[in-house]
């Protein structure tokens, strides 16, 4: 019969230690919303609470997405505890599922070894940083404002941005519309032109979501407004008569303006001006 002590069943005892009392902190780990191009880090700790020196070492998971800086045998003496770090740089918009496995065993040569598997999942994504609102104010009607906004890409990979205009889109013009390619660490620049035709107060919505190999990203929206105004030309004059004749109780002049407005409309309005003398 072997002298090898193997753990009773359905027990969570081995040799010299009970798995009981090993603590690992989180047990799964979740990365959400991981800019693309950028990196994410979590941390992972195993503390003995047991009375046994023991020694653990990690496997490290499939995908080269994810990374774990403690990759060594490390031993624990009771009480003591490790923190290992989870690196994750996603390379891709899809969803991520993987997993380490922690191996734990005491300082004995006939040691069982006994394993913990951590859970990763990963939500990566494409964050478009773009102004919420674009204001044109008051324009002049029939002259052409712009305003200029730019997307910039900082990671290795390359996408287009998909551009879809909502409202009222008469007065409004963006170059470029559509699908446009931004490769990867490259900037793409936008033109918005306002030329009102219309007095009024006129609005659009621009839409910009990042597509990757057919996988859309989360959408953002730029809020566009401008109102159209008249600029208007007067020349006032006053006509005066020569004399003046002074009534107790009675206006003492009569007045005239002509106001000419440029360029197609021509008004006359007399204005009524009322004294006392003094």
């Amino acid at each position: 019969m072997s002298d090898l002590c193997c753990c009773p069943p359905k027990a969570l005892t081995c040799n010299y230690f009970n798995l009981e009392d090993i603590h690992i902190n989180p047990k799964s780990i979740l990365f959400r919303k991981i800019e693309l191009g950028t990196g994410s880090k979590r941390l992972v700790s195993l503390t003995n609470m047991g009375q046994s020196t023991i020694r653990f070492w990690l496997d490290s998971p499939s995908n080269k997405a994810f990374a774990i800086s403690l990759m060594d045998i490390v031993i624990l003496k009771p009480r003591e505890f490790a923190v290992a770090e989870v690196l994750f740089q996603p390379t891709s918009i899809t969803h991520y599922l993987d997993s380490f496995v922690i191996h734990i065993a005491d300082q004995s040569d006939r040691s069982i070894t006994q394993s913990f598997t951590v859970n990763l999942q990963a939500h990566p994504s494409i964050e478009l940083k773009v102004p919420h609102v674009l204001a044109f104010g008051h324009t002049i009607m029939g002259k052409t404002l712009h305003k200029v906004f730019s997307l910039e890409n900082k990671t290795e990979i390359d996408f287009e941005i998909e551009t879809v205009c909502r409202g009222n889109r008469g007065d409004f013009c963006l170059c470029p519309n559509g699908t446009s390619a931004l490769p990867a660490k490259s900037c793409l620049r936008y033109l918005l032109y306002f030329r009102p035709t219309r007095r009024e107060t006129q609005t659009m919505e621009i839409g910009l979501r990042p597509v990757w190999r057919g996988i859309a990203g989360k959408q953002v929206f730029i809020s566009v407004s401008g109102y159209s105004t008249v600029k208007l030309k007067f020349l006032c004059q006053e006509v005066f008569p020569k004399r003046h004749r002074f009534v107790p109780g009675k206006p003492n002049a009569e007045a005239s303006m002509v106001v000419r407005r440029k360029p197609d409309v021509t008004r006359y309005d007399t204005i009524q001006k009322f004294g006392k003398q003094t």
